[in-house]
């Protein structure tokens, strides 16, 4: 049986190649994510001189497991749509303030933003809680 002879020395090198292969992989992972992770958001913000500033009309929206509530009145899905396209053609339109409870489905949420959104809406936050 032959065994290395002791005259030969160790040879220690880094092998670079898994190295360079995960750098390269991460580097595609992250050129693909950035551009979705960098979404506009389109905004309208308004511009003045600090003159002739008005404080903006405030529409609360409720919506819980009942219905909806609109200034503290019950409202349907319609009449909504119509009140929303009112105040939105106004000159200075309404904010629409949401506040959503925490067991209202998603899709109903979803609804009165699309509705909010084909009134013309641009103007809209959401109750923090």
């Amino acid at each position: 049986m032959a065994f290395a002879s002791a005259d030969r020395a160790a040879v220690s090198q880094i092998n670079i190649t898994p190295l360079v292969d995960v750098m390269l992989v991460l580097l595609v992972i992250f050129m693909v994510a950035a551009p979705i992770a960098t979404t506009a958001l389109p905004l309208n913000l308004a511009r003045s001189d600090g003159t002739n500033i008005k404080d903006p009309v405030v529409l609360d929206l409720r919506i819980d497991a009942q219905g909806l509530y609109l200034d503290g009145r019950t409202i349907s899905a319609t009449e909504l749509g119509n009140w929303l396209i009112l105040e939105a053609s106004r000159e200075e339109p309404a904010v629409l303030n949401i506040d959503a409870d925490d067991d209202v489905a998603y899709a109903r949420i979803t609804e009165v933003l699309a509705r909010a959104q084909d009134a013309g809406f641009s103007r809209i936050a959401f109750h923090n809680r």
